[in-house]
């Protein structure tokens, strides 16, 4: 037994197809704000995966540690979710940052500043990416970032 979509979940698809083929600028404010938080982090030295995405996790590791720094976001104006155990496994908790097309490069390079503070608030242990990780990370993009970056 199926049954259809409800009509305003057809009607919700059929509004979301139109901006993503009338709405390219959408998708290159993404990945634009995609690599400028994580070159951000990367400087930093906050312990975050090389990753193409839009969400990004930021390893505490410490339970407490996270939901202190989640409070302290919170009260900064910054809503990022602190994700603690059973959703990871002990000793992994992270922030995830969610970035999106809409950010401005204002919102990304505040929220860079006081992540920096938090690093020395909290004193988060550092890690550094190398230059040739980096590199490699960049050039591993997939052909529909890689367009995007390569038009910035």
């Amino acid at each position: 037994f199926t049954s259809s979509l409800p009509a305003e979940q057809a009607a919700g698809i059929l509004v979301a197809l139109e901006i993503i083929k009338n709405e390219g600028y959408l998708r290159k404010n993404l990945w634009k704000n995609v690599f400028y938080m994580l070159s951000g982090l990367k400087e930093t030295g906050l312990n975050f995966p090389l990753q193409w995405s839009q969400i990004i996790p930021v390893t505490i590791g410490d339970e407490a540690k996270t939901l202190q720094i989640e409070r302290y976001l919170l009260e900064k104006g910054i809503q990022c979710s602190g994700v603690t155990s059973p959703a990871v496994a002990p000793g992994e908790s992270r922030l995830r940052i969610s970035i999106n097309a809409t950010h401005t490069e204002k919102h990304v390079s505040d929220f860079l500043q006081i992540l920096e503070e938090v690093s020395k608030k909290f004193d988060l242990p550092k890690v550094y990416w190398t230059d040739n990780d980096w590199r490699n990370f960049v050039e591993s993009a997939p052909p529909y970032i890689a367009e995007f970056l390569n038009n910035t």
